[in-house]
């Protein structure tokens, strides 16, 4: 889009042009031809920045709904740790397919909420690894701050959760650390996907 050319003064436009390019350049995304005085302006990068990350924090969502659904599957260690902290190892075969059955109904608004949840996380890693790359630092670097997030947000939220529940204390500590590494998997996943759009 343009607007109406603007009326400067002959001598040193070009020099002025571009020192208010330099500058209004990151800010607002906006460019004056020093020839034709003509200001133009492109997509706002704020507006491109912002739609990035809600794509990818979707997709990241999207992710981790796969990997919680991989990890907890009732064929892997994780799972039936997982099954065992819900009490189903104290269930018949039959009282199991009933909670089975009763379950489905609900899964689509678990599944939503779930998703969610797991948006906000991802909107989270998502922003650390991409301004932290934008900014020079190397996926290495980008992928500490969020392990680190992981270890100081994650960690004590999840070992708070089980500490102060029912759980059977020789049953915790194998919850507490399949939990963890699953939201470690996840928030790792999400940020190398992060990182090939920094």
């Amino acid at each position: 889009m343009c607007v109406p050319p603007l009326a400067l003064p002959e001598h040193n436009t070009t020099s002025i042009l571009r020192v208010v390019n330099i500058i209004s350049k990151p800010l607002l995304d906006v460019i004056i031809d020093p020839r034709s005085f003509v200001i133009k302006y492109n997509l706002n990068l704020t507006t491109i920045f912002m739609i990035t990350i809600l794509l990818l924090s979707i997709v990241g969502s999207v992710l981790a709904a796969v990997v919680g659904t991989l990890w907890y599957s009732n064929k892997t260690p994780m799972g039936k740790i997982h099954m065992r902290y819900l009490g189903f190892d104290k269930l018949s075969e039959e009282e199991q397919k009933q909670k089975m059955e009763a379950g489905k109904a609900m899964m689509p608004k678990m599944y939503a909420a779930q998703f969610g949840l797991s948006l906000l996380t991802a909107i989270s890693v998502v922003v650390i690894v991409i301004m932290s790359m934008r900014n020079g630092l190397s996926f290495a670097m980008s992928a500490g701050f969020v392990a680190a997030n992981w270890l100081c947000f994650m960690v004590p939220i999840i070992g708070s959760s089980i500490l102060w529940s029912n759980c059977e204390r020789s049953l915790a500590w194998k919850k507490f650390f399949s939990d963890i590494s699953a939201n470690l998997v996840t928030v790792i996943l999400i940020a190398v996907l992060a990182s090939f759009f920094a």
